[in-house]
């Protein structure tokens, strides 16, 4: 059934990790609020003083939890809960596959990857481009972005895609189709409060 199938992929993805090799190093992180779940081939741990995550894992924040992961050095990526994401290194690119939740990605020189991806359920993919942006999604809902500084790719699954300007959204409207408006001054304001920015 499909239990055998979960365990045969992770298999499959135990071995494709463990390929990648010990280069491929541990991000640093601290948990801002609460605790968070970190899972692997090895097991699960919660905890609030996790301070290391694996390519590879599944991180898991509870309702009022909220993390930072550094992801280059000046990089970092804020996370608030309710969430669920994995965050892997794929060719130099760094993939967070956000499954359920908010990021916050607040990205400065010197790069390290040669790009920043986020995927959602359903395919689309939000690229930073230099940028201080938050992406959430939900299981009941579309993703969208909110772009602070710098710009954001968002693609559909289609290919279609649009640039969300600093300053601006970018949503899925009922058609499926992307759209981008202003951010509300609101919305900008709880953004950079989050983020310090």
């Amino acid at each position: 059934g499909g239990f055998e199938m979960n365990r045969l992929m992770c298999l499959i993805a135990v071995v494709a990790a463990g390929y990648i090799g010990v280069s491929n190093a541990a991000l640093s992180c601290k948990v801002t609020a609460g605790q968070m779940s970190v899972a692997n081939a090895a097991g699960k741990n919660s905890a609030a003083n996790i301070h290391s995550i694996e390519f590879g894992d599944t991180v898991s924040l509870g309702v009022n939890d909220q993390a930072e992961l550094t992801l280059e050095k000046n990089s970092r990526l804020l996370l608030k809960g309710p969430l669920t994401a994995i965050v892997t290194n794929d060719n130099s690119i760094l993939r967070v596959a956000l499954d359920d939740g908010q990021v916050l990605l607040d990205r400065k020189l010197p790069y390290e990857f040669s790009s920043v991806q986020i995927t959602t359920r359903g395919g689309y993919v939000f690229q930073p481009l230099g940028t201080a942006a938050a992406v959430k999604t939900s299981k009941t809902s579309y993703p969208a972005t909110a772009v602070l500084r710098g710009k954001m790719k968002m693609q559909a699954p289609t290919g279609e895609s649009v640039i969300v300007d600093k300053g601006y959204t970018g949503s899925i409207d009922k058609n499926g189709n992307l759209v981008t408006e202003k951010l509300s001054p609101d919305a900008e304001s709880a953004l950079r409060s989050w983020g310090n920015i």
